[in-house]
Parts: structure tokens; sequence; C-alpha cells
């Protein structure tokens, strides 16, 4: 896994010094794409549920990140 830092304003900074703040969003580039039966695909990697109903996909699956867990 690579490391890249994060620029935050001093108004985070303080937050995470203070314990405020714990975790932080990033984007993730590429986004996944819905496929038609498997649920979600990550550069090839499929994760997801594998119902058939790409609107039930779209509003239900639960997508296992591929990165692991947070820490």
């Amino acid at each position: 896994m690579n490391e890249r830092g994060m620029i935050f304003n001093a108004e985070m900074v303080r937050a995470i010094l203070e314990g405020r703040k714990t975790q932080t969003r990033r984007p993730v580039k590429p986004q996944p794409e819905l496929t038609e039966r498997s649920g979600f695909s990550w550069n090839g990697a499929v994760f997801g549920s594998g119902s058939d109903d790409r609107e039930t996909n779209r509003n239900f699956a639960h997508v296992k990140c591929p990165f692991g867990k947070p820490g």
C-alpha cells in the first residue's frame, strides 16, 4: 500500500491534535464501476453482492473495501 501525504487547513490540524477528528475521507480513483451481474468492479476485481438486479445493486450493495480495515 502506498502512503500519500494530505494537506489540512489549520482548523483540521488542531482538531486532529485535540482528538476531535479521527477519520478523513479521500475520493477513490478510479471510481468503482457497477457491473451487470456481480456488484462492483474495481480494476477488474469484483466486490459486493451477486444480485442480478442492477437497481438493487445500485441502492443496496455492500461493497468490501479493497484496501482492508481502517487504520
